[in-house]
Order: C-alpha cells, then structure tokens, then sequence
C-alpha cells in the first residue's frame, strides 16, 4: 500500500473539524504523490505535506485530466435541471478549451492512430 492512503481516506470519512486534526503525511516517497494545483499556484500532494512549483504532470496528461474534468462537469450538467438554453451556452464555452486540448493530445501521439485512454491514472 502506497504511504499515508489509509490517512487520506480516514480524513474524507469525518466531518471537516475531525479531519483537520489529523495532519497530512510527511513525505510519499518518489513515484507516491497524487498531484493537486493549489490556490497558490503550488502543486500539493493529497497524502503529505510536499509541495512544488514544477508541474509534476507532461503536457499530454493535464491536457487528459483537463479534459475528463470538463466531460464530466457536462454529464452531471446535462443529468441536471438546468434550461437547455443555459447547457448550451455552458457547452459552447467549453468547446474551444476542448478543441485546444484535444490538438494537444492529438499531436503529442501523431501517427498512433487514436486519442489515449483520458482514464489512465495521473500520478507521479
């Protein structure tokens, strides 16, 4: 088991005062950290405290994590009871960020024949 997980998942099982009393982790290790951009534009990891100014991911695995975070804010929008007129909007706007990361990933795997899996996981 990769370090500070059971931690991790403890912390998203109590209510927010409960979890915030039990610190983060000191350290993964290399090839443990999960990858989040905080506020501060500082790349944290969700199980310890390390933190880092470098994106931890290649050009085509944010361009893979954008783009599964946007599909899935258009599912759970489409699932919900927003006026179609609003969804369409919302889907137009994303269409552009979609065409741009899709040219990423396109020409990050030219001559492969087909997009990668957005599913694989993006850890380091």
């Amino acid at each position: 088991m990769q370090p500070y997980r059971f931690r991790s998942w403890l912390r998203a099982q109590l209510p927010q005062a409960a979890a915030e009393q039990i610190p983060k982790g000191k350290d993964c290790g290399q090839g443990h950290h999960e990858w989040y951009l905080s506020e501060d534009r500082l790349w944290g990891c969700y199980h310890c405290v390390q933190t880092t100014k470098e994106s931890p991911w290649s050009s085509i695995q944010w361009a893979r994590l954008r783009m599964r975070a946007i599909y899935t804010d258009l599912a759970f929008m489409a699932a919900s009871d927003l006026p179609p007129g609003e969804f369409h909007e919302i889907r137009l706007g994303y269409r552009h960020e979609l065409d741009q990361l899709e040219h990423v990933v396109s020409s990050s795997v030219a001559g492969q024949g087909s997009l990668p899996d957005p599913e694989l996981a993006l850890t380091s």
